[in-house]
């Protein structure tokens, strides 16, 4: 396979011209305008049906070319594993993805008075991605399911970025009121943590928790989505802090 896309983009480097160099006109963040293209050839493998049992390797490579800046050339590699195994009542799937990315970063991390060019940095990451539910169909009308969800964006050791990761399971069980609507119950449990590259103080480690109601499926024939509602609670362990809420999640979609 092979994908291509083209972006214009007026500020590349994510300066600011109203903002000078201490003492001089000189822009400490010059803004600058490129044409960038994307070349992203690919392969695609499946083993097993469409419609059954199966898993598929996709893996990406992105040549970014930056037509007026081709000092700052890159290659992103992105792989993605998919897969879906059915046994009796029982169903599990997963999406795991891990991506080697490279790209310049907005915000003002990179401005230097004494450095002008500084921000011209590309920054390296690994983002990781692993997503798995596990589905039993007790009945017709009911089933219960366990899902499991990690992310993590793991920066070049050379930034003071911090790196975070995020841990979550939920369990939580559905009963089918009509074909095309269903009222679920879930309960779930999460961590996240920060960490440093550059031997900064280590940032704040939480465990969040709680429960919702909802419901999900197709609300008309255009309407389409779930809602649900219920309550959170966040705690910092180390910082013996602790915050809880009403929580709210809406996820439609109109056709």
């Amino acid at each position: 396979q092979l994908d291509q896309s083209t972006q214009y983009s007026d500020n590349i480097f994510y300066g600011n011209d109203s903002l000078f160099a201490p003492g001089t006109t000189i822009p400490l963040r010059a803004q600058e305008d490129d044409l960038i293209l994307m070349f992203s050839p690919g392969v695609l493998l499946q083993y097993g049906l469409q419609t059954g049992n199966r898993v598929t390797l996709e893996y990406t490579l992105d040549d970014v070319v930056y037509t007026g800046h081709s000092d700052f050339n890159t290659l992103q590699h992105r792989i993605d594993l998919r897969s879906q195994f059915e046994a009796g009542k029982f169903r599990l799937t997963g999406d795991d993805s891990v991506n080697f990315l490279s790209s310049f970063m907005g915000g003002g991390y990179y401005a230097d008075p004494n450095n002008p060019g500084a921000n011209r940095l590309q920054v390296d990451r690994t983002q990781t991605q692993l997503s798995h539910r596990l589905l039993f169909d007790y009945s017709d009308k009911s089933d219960a399911y366990g899902d499991f969800l990690y992310n993590a964006t793991d920066f070049t050791s050379n930034t003071s970025l911090y790196d975070i990761n995020n841990l979550r399971g939920t369990l939580g069980a559905t009963y089918k009121y009509s074909d095309k609507l269903g009222i679920f119950a879930e309960g779930f449990y999460g961590q996240s943590a920060v960490n440093p590259n550059q031997g900064g103080v280590k940032g704040p480690h939480s465990d969040v928790y709680g429960g919702f109601v909802g419901v999900q499926g197709e609300f008309t024939p255009k309407l389409s989505g779930s809602l649900k509602v219920g309550y959170e609670q966040r705690a910092f362990p180390n910082a013996t802090l602790a915050a809880d809420s009403p929580a709210v999640e809406v996820s439609l979609s109109y056709v």
